[in-house]
């Protein structure tokens, strides 16, 4: 945003790290049409609308094509960083809470989402 407003600001990911989301969509194992869910899937995925959906939220588009040729503005995909792999993988990510989460941390007993989603709403309720 501050670039858009011809403020020169550039990003930098600290020598502590940085964290970070991406947003997905979900779909259910067993929809009713399938097929309907795979084609919106396939739609939404195109370079066309991930070039409309980066222009109208100002974020990355997932499908790197929306930056081909003329889709985006002259250095959008480049301050975003798409498709630079080195880049991405400085970054931690965020993930849903797990109830298996052992793995290397050695932890045995963690939250589950809908426990976690639960605290959050009760957390949060003003």
């Amino acid at each position: 945003m501050l670039n858009r407003a011809s403020r020169p600001v550039q990003s930098v990911i600290p020598s502590e790290g940085a964290t970070g989301w991406m947003d997905a969509w979900m779909i259910g194992a067993r929809v009713q049409h399938p097929n309907c869910m795979y084609q919106w899937l396939q739609w939404t995925a195109s370079p066309d609308v991930q070039q409309q959906v980066a222009e109208w939220t100002g974020v990355a588009p997932a499908n790197p094509q929306a930056c081909s040729g003329d889709r985006l503005k002259s250095g959008f995909c480049a301050a975003y960083h798409v498709g630079d792999r080195g880049y991405l993988n400085k970054i931690v990510f965020a993930h849903a809470p797990s109830k298996a989460c052992g793995g290397d941390s050695g932890k045995k007993d963690c939250t589950d989402y809908a426990e976690w989603t639960r605290t959050w709403i009760q957390a949060t309720k003003a």
